[in-house]
């Protein structure tokens, strides 16, 4: 579709490379790390789109779909907001949500979460444009700070997710 595309790791790769174009409509964002300044997120015409893994605002920061299952949610999401200063705090353009299957493992659920992309970023994408932003309940908004490694990895590992509860059960 020639859509220009960069693989960058810090905030100052970022910085190298997109000041080399005057003419970026759109940055879309997905699953990274770095948190981004005002210089960056204003420097496109239209906006910055992040495709962060959860629902907001209820799972914002750090690993949402780890998190949603220590909760024991019955759905998880992909949510595809405007970035802004604060971290997962923008208008929401476009939202899916599937329920976990605690029968399998964390990388069957997070498969299922990718495998629902592939029409996702071109509808929010199109929200955007259009100005088309959905309602979102600021009262259920948290925050969470990254899992402890070897929490994260326990989850990540499990063969069959309801088996983190019966171990924690003890």
């Amino acid at each position: 579709n020639n859509i220009r595309y960069f693989f960058v790791k810090n905030r100052e790769d970022i910085k190298k490379v997109i000041t080399k174009f005057n003419d970026i409509d759109l940055f879309v964002v997905a699953s990274f790390g770095i948190i981004f300044d005002k210089f960056i997120l204003d420097f496109p015409k239209i906006s910055t789109l992040n495709i962060h893994p959860g629902i907001l605002p209820k799972y914002r920061g750090r690993h949402p779909l780890p998190q949603a299952i220590l909760n024991k949610e019955k759905f998880m999401g992909i949510t595809a907001h405007i970035m802004t200063l604060e971290i997962d705090k923008g208008k929401v353009v476009n939202m899916t949500k599937l329920k976990i299957n605690y029968d399998k493992s964390y990388e069957y659920n997070a498969k299922l979460l990718l495998k629902s992309l592939k029409n996702f970023v071109k509808e929010a994408i199109n929200n955007l444009l259009k100005e088309k932003y959905l309602p979102i309940d600021e009262k259920n908004s948290n925050y969470y700070s990254p899992l402890p490694k070897e929490k994260l990895e326990l989850i990540c590992n499990s063969k069959k997710l309801k088996e983190l509860y019966i171990e924690n059960s003890n």
